[in-house]
C-alpha cells in the first residue's frame, strides 16, 4: 500500500519529500465551476486546483499530484497516471472533467434505485 503509515514521500524532483509537503506547496491556480443536482436543487461548485509532478520510485512512472478545493471545505488529492497530459492544467482539467461523469453516473443510479423502487428490496434469506 503506498501511504500506509511511515511511508508518505514521493519524489518531487530530486528530493523524496513527504506527501504533505508536496500538496500543501502546489499553487491553486485554476478555478473550475459545476453544477449538481442533489435533492431536486441544482448546486453551484467551485474548484480550484492545481498540479505537480511526481514518482513514486526512482526511474519510475511520471505521475500528476493534483490538488483541488472547493470553497468553504476541505482539500482533495488525486495521484494519477496521465500520459496524454502535458501540463498541470491539463492535468487537472482531466480530473475535473472525470468528477464529473462519475458524478453524473452517481445520479443515474440514484433515480433507478427511485424510479423502480430497488431500496425496499431486501433479501431477508440467502434461499430467498
Amino acid at each position: 500500500m503506498l501511504f500506509r503509515s511511515g511511508n508518505r514521500h514521493l519524489l518531487y524532483g530530486d528530493d523524496k519529500l513527504p506527501f504533505k509537503d508536496i500538496s500543501r506547496s502546489v499553487k491553486l491556480k485554476w478555478t473550475f465551476k459545476a453544477e449538481r443536482i442533489k435533492h431536486n436543487n441544482v448546486q453551484r461548485l467551485s474548484y480550484k486546483g492545481g498540479a505537480t509532478k511526481v514518482q513514486l520510485k526512482r526511474n519510475g512512472s511520471i505521475l500528476w499530484l493534483v490538488v483541488s478545493k472547493e470553497k468553504k471545505r476541505g482539500y482533495t488529492w488525486y495521484l494519477l497516471d496521465l500520459p496524454k497530459c502535458k501540463t498541470a492544467k491539463a492535468a487537472v482539467e482531466t480530473v475535473v472533467k472525470g468528477y464529473g461523469l462519475r458524478w453524473k453516473i452517481e445520479e443515474v443510479h440514484r433515480q433507478i434505485k427511485s424510479d423502480y423502487q430497488l431500496e425496499s428490496i431486501c433479501l431477508q434469506r440467502y434461499e430467498a
